[in-house]
């Protein structure tokens, strides 16, 4: 299985991935940021007054925040990537480091109630 990994579905992911991080860094964007935030205040639901109207703002605007990605450029508005793992060694340390951090959270979130 650890032959098969290396061999053949690590090389894959590894070339999707460098297409995914290039496709990222070459997005240039549509506005500026001072200008998705003037957009973005005048969508905000607390600025609308009407009960009727509130519910289609506050749909905006959720809308608005998700295709901010798309919106700005990418170094205004970074992407966070993290590297691809390079061999089952790299695999399995980063599985057990997500296993972890999920365990780090869950204990946090059970602390705080």
């Amino acid at each position: 299985m650890r032959h098969r990994l290396e061999a053949t579905i690590l090389p894959h992911y590894k070339k999707t991935y460098e297409e995914y991080v290039r496709v990222i860094k070459t997005r240039k964007g549509v506005m500026d940021r001072a200008s998705y935030r003037k957009i973005l205040a005048a969508l905000h639901p607390d600025r609308v007054q009407d009960p009727a109207l509130k519910k289609r703002a506050e749909e905006a605007f959720n809308m608005f925040t998700k295709i901010e990605r798309l919106l700005l450029d990418e170094k205004k508005s970074p992407t966070a990537t993290e590297p691809m793992p390079r061999s089952y060694a790299d695999l399995m340390a980063r599985k057990q480091r997500m296993a972890e951090a999920r365990r780090n959270k869950r204990n946090g979130a059970a602390v705080q109630r």
